[in-house]
């Protein structure tokens, strides 16, 4: 397992993009994360921010945050993802580093990853490092990209220790932007710093069983938001032009909220399954037979992932990130079109012929579920986790490491191991004061020392070599 501390302490900073949370696909990631990390790493913990009640997000509990590896604690978080990804309060995440000294943090947010990364910089030679995953990269395909963010995505990445890239698709967006506002230098820096690390969100539990395309009706999966890049109006266009020539099926829109339903309830063939938890999604999910989408933005497409693993065909288009997901640059996928008239009749023969279905969806199915479930994304992770310093290897009189040794001589929690070596005196004068070795420091030079750690009841436990 790449030599990693069994007892690291993971600070994440997520992406809010959905006021009902549990729909959010930021949220799907990183919980799937923390799920996949933990099942690899039983010792490891982690820190996880979550709107407060002031905030008004909409939130049903669905057990995650009762996982003995998490740790929630509260923070004011905008509304608007414009606002949210850019917002930064310096008091709120110091008071958060100081506290809990993270070994590691994995940002959700590039736009502010600058601003993480410079506040942890008092940890000497190796600062504990910010690592930038990409899943949302402002672009000229979004209807208003919004261009000062992405001048915070570039500044973000480029002084991230790591990017880690959810597709080639998303790297390749992110750089037609750079070459648009960044030198060659700091392009080929963040060049430099990127990992590919396909999402593995799909728990392989969960997809235990394929569909049975055995249906006279099937059902279309619509898991895809009702946003204008999904190019939604387009799918649901052709598919009553489908529906009157005679051809019958129906279709799944799933959600955890009403919005713009109106407009679509209005087809007959379109049935809404509101879904306020995953376990109501997958239920859902599970029952339809193949996914249609006409988006023209996608990073890495977990509503498609979740449909294919399910053995249900994807029909989408021949470009943005479904080539990739669908295995298509490899083993050529028959179900990607580059026309409407394509897409209709790709649409008509999976909802006609039911062995073109099962095979289709069965190829998918293998595919993801070989590449985008918890274990192999986790042993990717570990391979970009392991590139981490997590000792503090700059140069420190022996003396002073072995006062550290003498007043942390116990178990003890995080502060008060770091008033005990601030209050520590060596010919007389102060050693290490919170200037010179914040916790985030002093953390990593009692690793260096062999000093182990717990966390428990939101506090961080030291413990000593032996003990």
């Amino acid at each position: 397992m790449h030599n990693l501390p069994d007892d690291l302490l993971i600070l994440l900073v997520p992406m809010w993009s959905k006021q009902e949370i549990n729909a959010d696909s930021n949220y799907v990631v990183n919980t799937q994360f923390v799920k996949a990390m933990s099942e690899r790493h039983p010792g490891w913990r982690f820190l996880y921010p979550f709107p407060d009640k002031a905030s008004g997000f909409a939130y049903v509990d669905d057990g995650f945050f009762r996982r003995e590896s998490v740790f929630r604690f509260p923070m004011r978080v905008h509304q608007r993802k414009n606002a949210s990804s850019v917002a930064w309060d310096p008091a709120f995440w110091e008071q958060v580093l100081i506290r809990h000294a993270p070994d590691v943090v994995v940002s959700s947010l590039p736009e502010t990853a600058h601003h993480m990364q410079y506040a942890l910089a008092g940890a000497a030679i190796h600062p504990v490092p910010v690592i930038a995953t990409h899943h949302w990269v402002i672009h000229d395909t979004l209807e208003t990209p919004p261009e000062d963010l992405l001048w915070s995505q570039m500044s973000g990445s480029a002084c991230s220790r790591i990017n880690v890239w959810n597709s080639n698709y998303t790297e390749k967006l992110f750089l037609d932007g750079a070459r648009r506002l960044i030198s060659a230098e700091q392009i080929e820096k963040i060049r430099s710093t990127g990992r590919l690390n396909y999402y593995g969100v799909l728990d392989r539990s969960a997809f235990d069983h394929a569909v049975d395309h055995d249906v006279d009706i099937p059902i279309i999966a619509y898991n895809h938001r009702l946003q204008g890049y999904k190019r939604w109006r387009d799918t649901f266009s052709l598919l009553d032009e489908i529906h009157k020539d005679g051809h019958r099926f129906k279709l799944r829109y799933m959600s955890n909220c009403m919005e713009r339903v109106v407009e679509i309830r209005k087809y007959p063939w379109v049935e809404i399954a509101i879904c306020n938890t995953r376990t109501d999604y997958l239920d859902a999910l599970r029952g339809c037979h193949l996914n249609v989408t006409n988006a023209k933005y996608e990073t890495f497409c977990i509503a498609a992932a979740e449909s294919m693993a399910f053995g249900q065909p994807l029909i989408a288009p021949r470009g943005v990130t479904f080539r990739e997901i669908t295995n298509d640059e490899q083993e050529r996928y028959d179900w990607l079109y580059t026309s409407r008239s394509e897409q209709k009749a790709q649409i008509i023969q999976a909802i006609t012929d039911k062995e073109s279905r099962k095979k289709h969806g069965k190829v998918l199915r293998d595919f993801v579920l070989g590449n985008f479930t918890h274990q192999p994304w986790a042993e990717r992770w570990d391979k970009i986790l392991a590139e981490v310093k997590y000792v503090d290897t700059a140069s420190t009189a022996e003396e002073t490491l072995t006062g550290i040794r003498r007043v942390v001589s116990e178990t003890m929690t995080l502060k008060d191991a770091k008033n005990a070596v601030y209050r520590m005196k060596i010919g007389g004068k102060t050693a290490l004061s919170n200037q010179s070795c914040p916790t985030f420091r002093l953390v990593r030079m009692l690793r260096r020392l062999g000093y182990k750690f717990r966390f428990q009841r939101g506090e961080r436990i030291v413990v000593p070599p032996g003990a």
